[in-house]
């Protein structure tokens, strides 16, 4: 997948699971929930070396380019539902993020990273902007 902006870039899985991993496992745990009951049984058998739940998430993302997969992310607080996670809003949050948050979106692009840059893409894909943090 190619975004363009002044320069082009290609959104790899690489990418997606940077953000998904980096996001679920520790950059995002202050403000998100899942209830992987939700969609556990529609993740792939194995993904990654690891074969870890968040990786299995980035790959059910990456590949299911019609965003039949879906994963819905709840406040940690309310168990208020703040928005659901597909291949299309990833893609829109690396556009989001390649506009107004270039800092962030250079960071997961050049895999020079933290958890704050995955947290605000994550972020944009859940919710389309930076609520948190």
């Amino acid at each position: 997948m190619k975004i363009t902006t002044t320069k082009s870039f290609d959104i790899t899985y690489d990418h997606f699971e940077a953000v998904i991993v980096t996001a679920l496992e520790g950059g995002s745990n202050y403000w998100y929930n899942l209830n992987t009951k939700e969609f556990k049984d529609k993740l792939p058998k194995a993904a990654g070396s690891f074969n870890c739940l968040t990786e299995k998430i980035s790959k059910a993302l990456y590949e299911d380019t019609r965003s039949r997969f879906k994963m819905n992310v709840y406040d940690v607080e309310s168990d208020e539902l703040l928005g659901t996670v597909t291949h299309q809003s990833m893609i829109k949050a690396f556009k989001l993020a390649a506009i107004d948050h270039y800092h962030n979106f250079e960071n997961i692009i050049s895999g020079n990273y933290d958890a704050a840059d995955a947290d605000v893409i994550f972020q944009l894909a859940v919710m389309g902007n930076v609520v948190f943090g």
